[in-house]
């Protein structure tokens, strides 16, 4: 009968092995990890020296106040140190003189993610996988309507018609008002199915001015090691409603919480995870180096789009000025084109209409018949263009001088003058003058000059520019 009790310890031990845990000697290793399987329930320090045990609400409230490490059990009831450990405030377990014997520690924030990412490989509920097949209060759920409003008629399932002035079924949810259904209330138990081991027991917390969180059976919170600031540190949970567990939570340093022990890993472990977190690291820097490659790439990407926007727009803009200008020259050539033929006319005109009398003295083409002021001879000559021009003082010595007479001409040989009627030109200096003829005593006539009246009327000779 004694050999037979080690074969089925050591059946025992194998079956459990083979479970997604392993507990071993109050020890539950669950992963990679290995937990204290139970809430630490110890009175001292590592070195021996007493925690404080705060009997009173008011010892309590004092010790959060001088940040005091201490300790007490739910309702100051030893059962229940028996059952979920004692509740250390933040300051027994930050104390340097340890909570954790050797080889362990207080599980810091990122501990207890790994416990959750681990259970999630295995069970999508990490919070009763956590938790204890018993012990768990019921929770009450449904007993109302859940679901979503119909947008269109705010889940009323009537809306108001314009048209016929009264309430009508609403069109878009058939007159249900949305996705809504009435769900039954019910109570569930809040057990856990422990399929983790780590046999989370609800002994709720403590407040920190020293009253006692009634739900005791309902919530098991405990310590972590991170601190986020001078007041407050990370906290990890569970309560007995399954989906709700986690790490994100902060308590004041003052409050009680339970406290469970995680072993230090082993060397063969650390380094395994250094490698891991280097490799992580490496990858976090070729993911940055990545997307840094990539910002760069889209901003020069961008650049090239930018420059090449801004050399459309300027190629655009040349050609669009190029085209206006092409329109501007077209448009002048254009203008010049119509003032030419309009002066081409006007000489057409002035040679047609004005110049009646056209004379042909050495090589010179010469046109009379006009008379007017020295402004309106001006005005003249402006429209009909550079073809003529009023004949000067020299030029009609030299016309009246073809016979060699010096300045005396007879009256066949040149021009059907009145002596009443004096001709215009311009003067040597370019200045007008009258030129006027004068008969001598032998019938000669002779030229004379003299300085133009402006108001003046004159027989005026224009004179054919030659080309």
């Amino acid at each position: 009968m004694k050999k037979i009790i080690p074969y089925f310890t050591l059946l025992f031990l194998c079956l459990i092995n083979f479970s997604s845990f392993t507990i071993v000697h109050g020890q539950v290793k669950i992963g990679e990890q290995v937990w204290m399987s139970a809430n630490l329930n110890t009175s001292k320090f590592q070195n021996g020296d007493p925690i404080f045990e705060a009997k009173t609400k008011e010892q309590w409230a004092n010790a959060a106040k001088n940040k005091k490490a201490a300790w007490c059990y739910y309702k100051n009831s030893t059962e229940n140190g028996t059952v979920y450990g004692k509740l250390y405030n933040w300051y027994a377990v930050n104390d340097p003189r340890g909570l954790a014997p050797k080889g362990w520690h207080v599980p810091t924030k990122k501990d207890w993610n790994e416990l959750v990412s681990h259970l999630l490989t295995i069970d999508n509920y990490v919070c009763s996988s956590l938790k204890t097949k018993s012990g768990w209060k019921k929770y009450e759920y449904g007993g109302s309507e859940e679901g979503s409003d119909c947008a269109y008629c705010n889940g009323t399932g009537r809306r108001y018609s314009s048209l016929s002035y009264k309430y009508i079924y609403c069109v878009m949810c058939n007159g249900t008002g949305g996705d809504r259904r009435y769900v039954e209330k019910r109570t569930i138990s809040g057990n856990g199915t422990n399929n983790s081991g780590f046999a989370a027991k609800p002994g709720s917390n403590r407040f920190a001015d020293g009253d006692f969180n009634k739900y005791l059976g309902e919530l098991a919170v405990w310590w972590t090691s991170t601190e986020l600031d001078a007041e407050d540190a990370y906290d990890f949970y569970v309560d007995n409603e399954n989906n709700r567990a986690g790490s994100e939570s902060k308590l004041g340093k003052g409050y009680g919480c339970a406290v469970r022990l995680i072993k230090d890993k082993s060397p063969e472990v650390l380094e395994k995870e250094r490698l891991l977190e280097e490799e992580k690291k490496q990858k976090e820097l070729m993911e940055q180096q990545r997307k840094e490659e990539e910002r760069i790439a889209n901003e020069k990407r961008i650049q090239e789009e930018k420059i090449a926007r801004e050399k459309k727009i300027k190629e655009e803009e040349r050609i669009r000025r190029e085209r206006q200008e092409q329109m501007i020259r077209k448009q002048r050539e254009e203008a010049e084109l119509r003032r030419i033929q309009e002066k081409k006319e006007e000489e057409e005109k002035f040679l047609n209409n004005v110049v009646t009398v056209k004379r042909i003295i050495g090589k010179k083409e010469l046109g009379n018949d006009f008379k007017g002021t020295i402004q309106q001879a001006e005005a003249l000559l402006e429209k009909i263009g550079p073809n003529w021009r009023f004949i000067f003082e020299y030029e009609m010595n030299s016309l009246v001088d073809v016979n060699g007479m010096k300045g005396n001409f007879s009256s066949d040989r040149f021009l059907d003058w009145e002596e009443s009627n004096p001709y215009l030109v311009k003067g040597n200096d370019s200045k007008y003058k009258e030129a006027h003829l004068t008969t001598n005593s032998i019938g000669w006539r002779k030229l004379s000059y003299k300085e133009a009246d402006p108001k003046k009327s004159y027989n005026i000779f224009f004179l054919k520019v030659k080309k």
